[in-house]
Order: C-alpha cells, then sequence, then structure tokens
C-alpha cells in the first residue's frame, strides 16, 4: 500500500526531503501510474522529448535552417560543406541560401535521387557525386523500397526498408568512397561542415574520415540518429568513440544546441529522430 503524504505540516520533511521532491518523485508518479492516466504520460512524454530535440522532425526543416544561420557567425563565407546522402537537393538549397559561396560537396548513390539533385541544385560551386560514402572504398548494394525511385529512405544498412518501414525493398548496386580520399582526392585541406543522412549508416560515413577526425581537419558535424541506429545496432556513445575530441549535442527547433556530451544513458541513447551536431572542444 503507498504510503500516506500529509501536505498540511508545512515545512520540510523531517528527514531532510523537501516538499517539491516529495510532490515530484513520489506523489506525481504514484498517481501518473494509474491505467487512466497513460494517455497523459504518452502526451507529456511526446512534449518532453520535442522540447529536447527528439522526434520534432518537420519538413520544412526549420530547425536546420535556423543552425546554418547561426553558423554564419563561426564558419567562413565560401565554407566546404560535404551533404552526404544529399537525396534530391532538401539540405543543399538550404546551405546554399545561408552560403551562396558555399564549396558544396553532394554525395547521393541512388541514380533516380541523384539525377533530380543535380536538376534541382543549382550553383558554380556544387559539385555532386553519385557515390555513397562508407568506411572503406568498394561495391555495394542500397536498399530502396520496391515502388519508390529515390525515396529519402534508402539505405546501405540491410532490414531497414523492410524491419523499420515494413516494405517490400529493392536492391541498388553503388559505387563507395570515404571522406579521407575525396578529401585526398580533391586536394581539401579542412571540410568546415560535414552534414551526413544516411538512414542507419552515418558511422561507416565517420569510420571512412578518421584521419581527417583525427588530424582536426573536420569543422563541424551534423548526423542523423534515429530508429534506423535500432537495426544498424548503433549507439550515441559509438559515436562518441569515432569523434574525439568533440562534443555531442542534440539540434533542437529553434535551432539551437542541447549539449548532450554528459548526459545519462537514458536521456542520451533515444531511438527517435534527431540532429545530432558535434563540435570541436
Amino acid at each position: 500500500m503507498a504510503e500516506a503524504i500529509d501536505f498540511e505540516q508545512g515545512g520540510p520533511p523531517s528527514n531532510g526531503v523537501t516538499l517539491r521532491d516529495l510532490i515530484v518523485r513520489r506523489w506525481l508518479p504514484f498517481v501518473l501510474s494509474r491505467p487512466q492516466a497513460q494517455i497523459v504520460n504518452r502526451l507529456l512524454l511526446g512534449i518532453a522529448l520535442r522540447g529536447m530535440g527528439v522526434d520534432n522532425h518537420d519538413l520544412t526543416q526549420r530547425d536546420e535552417r535556423r543552425f546554418l544561420r547561426r553558423l554564419r557567425t563561426t564558419l567562413p563565407a565560401d565554407p566546404v560543406v560535404f551533404d552526404v546522402g544529399a537525396n534530391v537537393g532538401q539540405y543543399a538549397s538550404l546551405v546554399l541560401a545561408e552560403f551562396p559561396a558555399a564549396r558544396l560537396y553532394s554525395f547521393e548513390p541512388n541514380p533516380h535521387a541523384f539525377a533530380k539533385l543535380t536538376q534541382a541544385v543549382k550553383s558554380a560551386h556544387f559539385r555532386p557525386a553519385n557515390l555513397a560514402l562508407g568506411a572503406a572504398p568498394g561495391a555495394s548494394v542500397m536498399f530502396d523500397h520496391a515502388d519508390t525511385q529515390g525515396s529519402w529512405h534508402g539505405s546501405l544498412v540491410k532490414g531497414v526498408i523492410e524491419t523499420v518501414h515494413r516494405d517490400r525493398a529493392q536492391e541498388i548496386p553503388v559505387e563507395i568512397a570515404t571522406v579521407d580520399d575525396v578529401m585526398a582526392a580533391d586536394g581539401l585541406d579542412r571540410v568546415d561542415l560535414l552534414k551526413i543522412d544516411v538512414e542507419g549508416f552515418e558511422a561507416d560515413v565517420l569510420s571512412g574520415a578518421r584521419r581527417a577526425i583525427g588530424a582536426r581537419r573536420i569543422g563541424v558535424v551534423q548526423f542523423e540518429f534515429n530508429e534506423m541506429n535500432v537495426v544498424s545496432k548503433r549507439f550515441v556513445a559509438d559515436f562518441e568513440l569515432l569523434l574525439p575530441g568533440y562534443r555531442l549535442h542534440r539540434l533542437l527547433l529553434n535551432g539551437e544546441l542541447l549539449d548532450i556530451s554528459t548526459a545519462s544513458n537514458l536521456k542520451r541513447e533515444l531511438f527517435g529522430y534527431q540532429n545530432i551536431v558535434a563540435l570541436p572542444r
């Protein structure tokens, strides 16, 4: 039987527990643990998660646009930007709106999406590549919806389409390069912004950038983290190991950042849609 709590005696309890602790940690959880309260719990949980940058997917990409606007005070006017998993140019358009002189490298392995990308994005400094980026160069297979040409769910992680999205998958042969090799081939000393959205394959992309990351030749890193990582079996802690010398933050709807580098696993390992931003310490 739950212990009765007397709120009429005034002053803090004699054992040093404050009245606030009694209400927030004991009384409210007891009341909200009833089956009738679960709709309220789900509502509060959803609000709290979105406030912490989780499960707040916005088709207008307002959070990413606002973050890019903030970066104008720290990045050069002509930053080198790697847009990995560019799809049909949604993020590329945001970058060029805020940084018209950006040297923008967009990587998209799906040939159907790549054709739309090259038609949608126009800039003298735009360098599209019909490639995937990964841990090592070579040939591989991409998986996409069987009845869709170039969806934004396409992934090199087997199971994303059939397990997460519960749809039939088609296989598309693709070529893989690495961030390190592309930088070497183009004579790039630095990438100012590395943005990765590859549906669960993000850790492999970072593995292929080990030399540049170790040499501090990559500035801001932004990558998507979501339920695809359940299939790829990658945790936020794995990304922390791939990004030594960086602090991890979650991108909030207003374009600001929430530092999660020292957060507990309860508040960090959340497999809902989110953009994580890694900044050099």
